[in-house]
């Protein structure tokens, strides 16, 4: 991150410009309230980066929380990607030895997908909409 008293940047995903998007918009919105402002976005040493209000900046030892929101918390080009990943594999099962198919075990690796589908039927993303992803109290 690049940050400077009161703002952040936080890089973008090498993807698109999503975040940025969004952020615009809902400081357009009523919503403005409830997000950072938008600061703009900038490249830096070949890398985009999305500028926003730190909201955290004046607290000396605040909290704050990462939700998740949506019943599908994954990118479309995730459902393209084929790619077997051992490390999600792992990840799998670590939480779940039984989860794995036959085939899944033979290969000792799954797709982003596969784990994807698997975290948010795990979490309460698939029945309520949304997850915490984590928190700092």
């Amino acid at each position: 991150h690049i940050a400077g008293p009161g703002r952040l940047w936080k890089q973008q995903a090498k993807d698109g410009d999503i975040e940025a998007k969004v952020l615009k918009e809902l400081n357009e919105s009523s919503l403005h309230a409830y997000v950072p402002d938008y600061l703009g976005d900038k490249e830096h040493d070949g890398k985009k980066w999305i500028g926003m209000e730190d909201l955290m900046c004046h607290f000396t030892d605040g909290c704050g929380m990462d939700i998740k929101m949506g019943t599908r918390t994954f990118k479309e080009s995730e459902v393209k990607n084929q790619n077997l990943r051992t490390d999600l594999y792992d990840k799998m099962v670590s939480q779940d030895p039984t989860e794995p198919t036959e085939q899944e075990n033979i290969d000792k690796a799954i797709t982003k997908l596969r784990y994807m589908t698997f975290r948010e039927r795990e979490s309460s993303s698939q029945t309520l909409g949304f997850r915490v992803e984590a928190m700092k109290v």
